[in-house]
């Protein structure tokens, strides 16, 4: 029996808004912003799997590259508080799958905007939207053992510890565990 192929409602990045965030593409006038993010705190720098951009122009030549990529399959927002423009984080898809309707979700966020519930609404609002929207059938995110709020944003969000792989990753000289989650539309639908 052939399986049946699933038939997404791609949107690209689209602007999303919840009560305290508007998530939008990204533009060049993101650079000195997400410059400043990911090299002036070394928490950020330790789950952030980017190379450290020494400086500003190793920072804009990736904006413009994240800026000029953009399509209908592409799916990169910059999370921004609704009364100001400037980019606090960022959430975006890898491996967008057609055939089995799936993508894995990744997301950051600035060391002065933590512990105040961003990013969960953040990614409340993208799965809303991919799910719902979009037709996504299945979403994952993985995140090392030790970001113990990257865990919990995922879990507060429904979605479910799936495996964790031994030494999944070497960053920064060092090796990590890593914990793999994922929520079916079916799940989200059903809470």
């Amino acid at each position: 029996m052939r399986k049946m192929k699933m038939t997404l409602n791609h949107t690209g990045t689209i602007e999303l808004t919840s009560d305290r965030l508007c998530l939008r593409p990204f533009s060049l006038e993101d650079t000195l912003a997400f410059h400043k993010y990911i090299t002036n705190c070394d928490e950020v720098r330790r789950y952030f799997l980017i190379p450290f951009h020494s400086n500003i122009h190793q920072t804009e030549t990736m904006m413009k590259q994240m800026v000029n990529t953009y399509h209908l399959k592409t799916y990169n927002w910059a999370v921004t508080l609704k009364e100001e423009n400037n980019m606090i984080g960022l959430v975006r898809l890898f491996d967008v799958n057609d055939d089995d309707a799936s993508a894995e979700i990744g997301y950051a966020l600035a060391s002065d905007h933590w512990n105040k519930g961003y990013m969960s609404e953040a990614i409340t609002t993208v799965l809303n939207h991919l799910f719902i929207t979009v037709g996504f059938k299945k979403l994952t995110a993985d995140c090392m053992s030790e970001n113990l709020a990257s865990c919990q944003v995922l879990q507060k969000n429904g979605m479910q510890f799936i495996g964790k792989t031994l030494n999944g990753i070497t960053w920064l000289k060092r090796s990590h565990d890593i914990l793999h989650y994922s929520l079916t539309r079916e799940d989200y639908l059903a809470k």
